[in-house]
């Protein structure tokens, strides 16, 4: 019994794996940078999968293996049951991963009746508990499928949508106000090698033609960008006494460091055929 229950659960791991799997491809367009989260991923569902599914799988068996009319119901209602419990408790308002527990459950159900109960059952119920199975695996694999083609579609009206012949729009948010005046300046490799403006300078008396923002405390900037589907890197630098330094995103935002010196500081949208230059005066 053990050496089946193992079989069953290393195959509702396999299956589970398979339908992330699917799910992730169909939702990125590809793998590219993922493999290593993944990976991590498969490994966390099967560990997962056997830690709490096996028990709860051979609990199952003790309890109902000597009931009669009552014990495929009963089978039914503790895999069903415990597999939504857990994933409630476990994901509360992830949807997807609950419905993952749900359908681990319920394989775990299907492999008991066809593999551990199958003397209990009729040829015919055999066939009907198979056919159940394959109908579930083709149901939740076309399930991400046929949500990717509407998904796709409208990616494809959005794509329609871009300009390539216009600069990409972009949005500075300081501290959830939009700062009017940027002073973007696009270039496209094609047309000239283009220079990302790494160099940040004092800010003049006179000021920089620039809108000037407060900088009292930290801050975060996070960017709007329309009229391009490709994300670019980001750089952005700024002055820190005599020397330039350069911070990255965190959270998809920039955090602008405490007690900075009036200055303009310079960052760049960078794709790879073209530079989107701007700058942000700070006091």
């Amino acid at each position: 019994m053990l050496l089946r229950k193992l079989l069953i659960a290393a195959a509702v791991s396999l299956f589970i794996n398979i339908i992330f799997f699917i799910s992730v491809l169909v939702q990125s367009n590809t793998f590219h940078g993922l493999f290593s989260e993944l990976t991590s991923l498969f490994i966390f569902i099967s560990i997962f999968i056997f830690m709490l599914g096996l028990p709860v799988s051979i609990l199952a068996y003790f309890i109902v293996r000597d009931m009669e009319d009552s014990r495929m119901a009963i089978n039914f209602v503790i895999h069903i049951g415990s597999s939504v419990i857990i994933g409630i408790l476990l994901f509360k308002i992830l949807f997807f991963f609950v419905i993952l527990t749900f359908v681990a459950g319920f394989l775990f159900f299907i492999g008991d009746e066809v593999f551990i109960f199958q003397n209990e059952h009729t040829r015919k119920t055999n066939k009907l508990w198979s056919a159940v199975s394959v109908l579930l695996l083709i149901l939740v694999i076309s399930a991400p499928i046929l949500w990717f083609f509407p998904n796709q579609d409208a990616n494809l009206n959005e794509a329609d949508a871009i300009d390539k012949n216009l600069p990409p729009g972009l949005t500075l948010i300081w501290n959830e106000s939009s700062i009017k005046n940027i002073s973007p300046v696009h270039c496209k490799q094609e047309e000239k090698e283009c220079q990302a403006d790494r160099a940040p300078y004092k800010l003049p008396e006179a000021g920089a033609n620039l809108e000037i923002v407060d900088s009292y405390y930290a801050n975060t900037v996070e960017f709007e960008i329309t009229n391009r589907i490709e994300e670019p890197s980001y750089e952005f630098f700024y002055l820190e006494g005599a020397k330039v330094k350069k911070i990255g995103l965190v959270d998809n935002k920039l955090v602008i460091p405490y007690g900075l010196k009036a200055q303009v500081m310079k960052g760049n949208l960078i794709w790879e055929d073209e530079v989107l230059s701007f700058s942000i005066a700070v006091k």
